[in-house]
């Protein structure tokens, strides 16, 4: 009897386990008919699909298919994200378009900068911002930008178009953010003696030069940027708070600020103030003021000049004069004053007398 009963299993395993394979065969070959692959093909994949990603180890077949799906899904989000991004091209246009409210010179910056590196690296343009390691920001910016100082703001400008990227999640990270930072030592800009000072007032009330001498004054005690001065009206000039505003628009740096100004500068001011209904709009500086500006500075009998050195004077002789930290650091338009300290006061040597000496000239 036992051994009948073998026998019958055993028939009925050779009978109804190939028919079992042969339906799921089928519906297999079903599901695919779509798709270019032969069962051989999927075995394969769910073979290298399990194996590669740790599942071998999982034995129940249910444990293991929810494995395998949460695989699957976790690659095809990552796939979607690796398929999300622009080239770099596009990516400089956006934060170019996010940045308008910047200021002039900050945009022409990052237009200048951007251009230079896609001229100098011919597929940079074209290349997947996700694509791109810190390996690859590195070399960009050692092959286009010769000095430290160069560099240092090219990195500047290539870690804001990816974290514009980053932002929009056309790539995972911002890799710029892992290039070293370039070592930039920077040459002391030494502020203008008292009798260099008075040189250059002097030469600044000559008639000729005359159209410039209320940008000068603004420069030299205000501590205004050369290219804020440019751009500032007599509007911006409120006399009765005593200060000059400078909008986002003027600013370098696309912040705005007041700064203050004594009653002893405003009534200098005040003496090149211009006549007329239109005057509010009329710009302090002249037209052609670079040229003009030269040229003041040379009769003046400076050979050499270093752009922000009126900026580094006022900051000098205002810090020794008044030792208000706070206040210098807002009439600069500093975020902390560790700039400030670090570069552009410098009082050694300058004598108590010299300080005394500077804000009288202005009395």
């Amino acid at each position: 009897m036992f051994l009948t009963s073998f026998v019958i299993l055993g028939l009925m395993k050779s009978i109804i386990y190939p028919v079992a394979m042969n339906t799921d065969a089928s519906t297999a070959l079903a599901l695919l008919a779509s798709l270019p692959f032969s069962l051989t093909d999927v075995a394969r994949l769910m073979l290298e699909l399990v194996e590669g990603s740790g599942g071998s180890s999982v034995r129940k077949k249910e444990a293991l298919l929810l494995h395998c799906r949460r695989v699957i899904a976790l690659g095809c989000e990552a796939e979607h994200l690796a398929t999300q991004t622009v080239s770099f091209s596009k990516a400089v246009a956006e934060t170019l378009r996010v940045k308008a409210d910047r200021s002039a010179l900050t945009l022409r910056d990052i237009r200048s900068f951007t251009q230079r590196m896609m001229r100098d690296v011919p597929d940079l343009a074209a290349r997947p911002m996700r694509s791109m390691t810190t390996a690859d920001c590195a070399a960009v910016l050692e092959k286009v930008f010769l000095s430290p100082s160069q560099r240092r703001h090219a990195r500047a400008i290539l870690s804001g178009v990816f974290t514009v990227a980053w932002k929009k999640g056309w790539c995972a990270h911002n890799p710029v953010r892992l290039v070293d930072v370039p070592r930039v030592t920077e040459r002391e800009i030494v502020p203008l003696r008292i009798e260099e000072v008075r040189r250059l007032l002097r030469t600044a009330e000559r008639e000729e030069f005359s159209p410039c001498a209320a940008g000068v004054v603004m420069m030299l005690y205000g501590g205004i940027r050369p290219y804020e001065v440019r751009r500032l009206t007599w509007g911006d000039v409120d006399w009765e708070e005593g200060e000059v505003r400078i909008r986002p628009r003027q600013s370098k740096t696309g912040g705005g600020r007041q700064v203050p100004l004594s009653r002893s500068v405003l009534a200098w001011l005040r003496s090149y103030y211009p006549q007329g209904a239109e005057r509010e709009s009329v710009f302090i500086c002249p037209p052609d003021w670079n040229r003009r500006w030269r040229a003041l500075r040379s009769a003046a009998g400076f050979q050499t000049w270093r752009q922000d050195v009126l900026r580094h004077t006022f900051a000098s002789y205002h810090a020794k004069m008044f030792h208000d930290w706070g206040r210098l650091q807002a009439a600069m338009g500093h975020r902390d004053g560790t700039l400030l300290q670090t570069r552009y006061v410098h009082t050694q040597g300058i004598r108590g007398c010299e300080v005394r000496a500077f804000w009288e000239l202005a009395a």
